[in-house]
C-alpha cells in the first residue's frame, strides 16, 4: 500500500512538472517578441525559483530555457524570412532582438548562415 501511494505521488509530481514545462513554453511562445523576456520572468510565471526552473526545464527539454527562447525566435525568424515581406532589421525586432548584430550572431549559431544568406537561399528555391 505504501509503495502504491508513493508511485501515485511520483506520477502526480511528474504530471505537475510536465504541466509547468508546458506552461513555460506557452509563455515563451506568447512573449518571445519581447526583448526583455527573461528566464527570471518565466520562472516567476510558473512559480519556481530560477534555479529550480532551469533544472526542471533542462531535464524535460534537454536545453536551457535561454537556448529554447533563442531557438524559438530563430525558428520564427526563418518563417518570416521565407515569407519575404519584411527585411532583416524588421524581423530582428519582431522576434525580440534588440540589435541586428546579436540577431545575426544567434541566427548563424543555429543555422550556420546569416539571415540575409538564408533569405537569399529560400528565394532561390522558390
Amino acid at each position: 500500500l505504501v509503495s502504491d501511494i508513493t508511485e501515485v505521488a511520483k506520477k502526480q509530481k511528474k504530471l505537475a512538472n510536465s504541466d509547468v514545462i508546458e506552461a513555460a513554453k506557452e509563455y515563451i511562445h506568447k512573449n518571445y517578441s519581447d526583448p526583455e523576456l527573461s528566464v527570471g520572468e518565466i520562472s516567476e510565471y510558473v512559480r519556481l525559483s530560477t534555479v529550480q526552473f532551469n533544472t526542471l526545464f533542462k531535464r524535460y527539454c534537454a536545453t536551457t530555457p535561454g537556448e529554447y527562447i533563442n531557438q524559438y525566435r530563430i525558428k520564427t525568424a526563418k518563417e518570416l524570412l521565407a515569407d519575404g515581406s519584411d527585411n532583416v532589421s524588421e524581423i530582428c525586432e519582431k522576434v525580440g532582438f534588440l540589435n541586428k548584430r546579436t540577431f545575426n550572431r544567434v541566427f548563424k549559431k543555429f543555422t550556420n548562415m546569416t539571415p540575409t544568406d538564408y533569405k537569399r537561399s529560400v528565394i532561390k528555391q522558390k
